[in-house]
């Protein structure tokens, strides 16, 4: 498994019209790319806790950041990023901060 064309495609539409009522009006697209990328991630989880068994029982949809962007101090005030963030880590996203 790996990363679907419908999942680059969502991305680069997205990069072309990054505009909140598109991607509200796609969101069912948004969502099912989603559900793509947790099994992907799932599947990574699973074959590198081969590795690290820390990090074996992560839940994929807590690693994956939100779509989301904070544009507060960006000159790029679009409100969506165009790429899909993931962390995994030992305790979790973010979890070697805490």
């Amino acid at each position: 498994m790996g990363i679907s064309k419908s999942m680059l495609k969502f991305l680069e539409q997205l990069s072309l019209h990054n505009e909140t009522e598109r991607f509200h009006a796609n969101r069912d697209r948004y969502d099912e790319v989603r559900k793509e990328l947790v099994v992907y991630v799932g599947a990574f989880i699973e074959h590198m806790s081969k590795f690290d068994p820390a990090i074996k029982d992560l839940d994929p949809k807590k690693t994956i950041f939100r779509i989301n962007k904070d544009s507060r101090f960006s000159k790029d005030k679009s409100p969506y990023k165009v790429n899909f963030g993931v962390e995994v880590a030992r305790g979790g996203r973010r979890g070697i901060f805490s």
